[in-house]
Order: C-alpha cells, then sequence, then structure tokens
C-alpha cells in the first residue's frame, strides 16, 4: 500500500483579562490515500466453528478530520481556580461518504484547583 499523505491545518485565538483566560482552537486534516479495513467476508453467527469478519485494509480515497478545543482558567481567590476543557471531533471518509469510526465523543472536564 502507498503511505498516506496529510495536510493539518490550525488556528488558535486567546483571550486574557485580568483573573480570566480563554482559548479556542479550531483544527483540519485532510488525508489522501487513507488506509482503513474493509470487510469483504461478513461475520456469520450462525457458523459454529468459524463466525468471524474477514477484513482487509485498503486505501479508501480522502478523509477530512476537524475538531475545535476550548479551555479556559478562572482565578477565584489568591489559592482557588477553576479551570475547564471542552472538546470535539469528527472525520468522514469523503469518496465512502461515510462517517470515520472510532471518534471520541464531546468531551468536557470542569476541575476546581
Amino acid at each position: 500500500l502507498q503511505p498516506e499523505r496529510a495536510w493539518q491545518a490550525e488556528v488558535t485565538t486567546t483571550f486574557t483579562q485580568e483573573a480570566v483566560s480563554l482559548r479556542l482552537t479550531g483544527f483540519a486534516n485532510w488525508i489522501d490515500n487513507y488506509i482503513a479495513g474493509l470487510t469483504f467476508i461478513a461475520a456469520n453467527p450462525n457458523n459454529r466453528l468459524f463466525s468471524q469478519a474477514f477484513r482487509r485494509y485498503d486505501h479508501v480515497g480522502q478523509a477530512f478530520i476537524g475538531g475545535v478545543e476550548a479551555s479556559g482558567k478562572a482565578v477565584l481567590t489568591e489559592s482557588l481556580e477553576l479551570r475547564g476543557t471542552l472538546t470535539w471531533q469528527q472525520g468522514r471518509a469523503i469518496d465512502l461518504q461515510d462517517w470515520l469510526p472510532f471518534m471520541p465523543p464531546l468531551q468536557g472536564t470542569l476541575r476546581v484547583q
């Protein structure tokens, strides 16, 4: 298989004011020659001896992965801070017109330090 080729772009902006700081980042990845597993024999649960599916890895064309991350910090007192992050990403196999598997869901954290 020929190797994948990828291009990445990222844009970040920050805002800071006395006790509050915020950061927002957006990113995009374009991938040519995206390699993925393709099922060529489906699983057969009725076959007790060998019910597994068969897959081969091949190029499926172009893919796109994009997402955003937001983070912030607020100083509440001299010894107390509030910190949080929120991340989201999504991927798509363009030639297959299908979503990429194993993308993490929307994630967020909030903590007091």
